[in-house]
């Protein structure tokens, strides 16, 4: 028996949109506004912006995006908190990865050079810096990495 996978509608099924216009100028706004909020993100994790300031700040830059596509249906205060607190999430699962690549690394360093601290710091910056993580995860990835060694001994 052949079954055919090009079937037409059923009669239950309508053709209305799936996407509604406000859906629609949401999608907008969070493309144009993916990068601020990166950004600001960005900002508040390396300690150079607070949240209330950084969510004001990308709820002007919505504004804007908004103000110029004519949008007026969308809460660009709300879609800022939503938006930044989705990459604040993203970022802090992405700095946990790290900061435990980072452990991980000085541990081995140390275990295969136990009185070389400079050179498990320094491997440890190099990581900092290709991964673009703030700088006190340097001494916490190898304070962290040091007690765990003193508990294993």
């Amino acid at each position: 028996m052949h079954i055919s996978l090009l079937r037409p509608w059923p009669a239950t099924m309508t053709h209305a949109s799936l996407i509604t216009e406000e859906g629609a100028y949401i999608a907008a706004l969070r493309a144009w506004g993916r990068h601020d909020a990166r950004r600001v993100a960005l900002a508040i994790a390396w300690g150079r912006y607070g949240e209330a300031d950084a969510r004001h700040e990308l709820t002007a830059a919505l504004a804007w995006h908004a103000e110029q596509a004519r949008i007026t249906t969308v809460s660009c205060r709300a879609l800022a908190t939503a938006m930044l607190t989705e990459q604040m999430e993203a970022i802090e699962d992405r700095h946990q990865a790290v900061l435990s690549g980072m452990i991980a690394a000085t541990e081995r360093h140390l275990m295969d050079k136990p009185k070389d601290i400079r050179g498990a710091v320094y491997a440890i910056a190099d990581m900092a810096r290709t991964e673009e993580v703030p700088p006190d995860f340097i001494e916490s990835a190898f304070n962290i990495a040091r007690w765990r060694m003193r508990r294993r001994a």
